[in-house]
């Protein structure tokens, strides 16, 4: 899910936040948003999305219920939860 945000940006996932930042500033600078709009667009939507990738829950639920399973939904949280991307609290607060 977060993949194609790393990759636009040219970094690995396991960075840490001043690493993307870093990066972001780097890139805006290369592609400025005058020249490159469309380049400047995706490189802004990957920092945006890497810099607070899950806000809630219920942005998760929100992004997945329409097509996916359950199970889909579930693989996507563990993932997040690998990458340390996704607070366990949060994990660990559902339902309540």
């Amino acid at each position: 899910m977060l993949d194609i945000y790393y990759h636009t940006l040219g970094i690995n996932p396991g960075c840490s936040e001043s690493e993307i930042r870093r990066r972001y500033l780097e890139l805006v600078h290369k592609f400025s948003p005058e020249k490159n709009p469309e380049q400047f667009a995706k490189i802004h939507q990957a920092y945006e999305n890497l810099k607070n990738p899950v806000a809630t829950m219920d942005d998760i639920l929100e992004l997945s219920q329409n097509e996916d399973s359950i199970e889909q939904i579930i693989e996507v949280l563990v993932d997040e939860l690998r990458q340390e991307r996704l607070p366990t609290n949060m994990i660990l607060n559902m339902g309540k």
